[in-house]
């Protein structure tokens, strides 16, 4: 511990205790003590909530995120579909047509089941 900076050491201390041996803690500890070395131990800020009675809660995602992801999940099911199309339209043979229009019913239920998964999701 004696080779790390300054920085990584109160890191060590202040991370999750999951992501470091104890004996790594108890060491950068130690070497922060020996350096004297000052710091505020920073609020550990986590999606999950843990509410009065004990049962943990989901930090609510602001709205505009919401309606992000969703417009950018609808985007990307019309790519899907417009893909799907010119597949069709570009093939040279009777066959390849046929066999490209076979695509085009199950990427529309492709796109509409992520639609209402989003919609589902986003809440909106």
């Amino acid at each position: 511990m004696a080779s790390r900076s300054d920085d990584d050491l109160i890191e060590v201390v202040t991370s999750s205790p999951e992501d470091w041996e104890p004996e790594a803690i108890e060491a950068a500890k130690a070497e922060i003590e020996r350096r004297g070395l000052r710091f505020e131990p920073r609020p550990k800020s986590s999606p999950v909530e843990t509410s009065a009675d004990g049962s943990a809660e989901e930090a609510p995602t602001l709205p505009g995120r919401k309606i992000v992801a969703f417009v950018v999940g609808v985007l990307l099911s019309l790519v899907g579909v417009m893909i799907s199309l010119v597949m069709v339209a570009s093939s040279k043979s009777e066959a390849q047509r046929r066999q490209n229009r076979q695509l085009v019913p199950w990427t529309c239920a492709g796109a509409v089941l992520s639609f209402f998964v989003m919609f589902a999701r986003t809440g909106c």
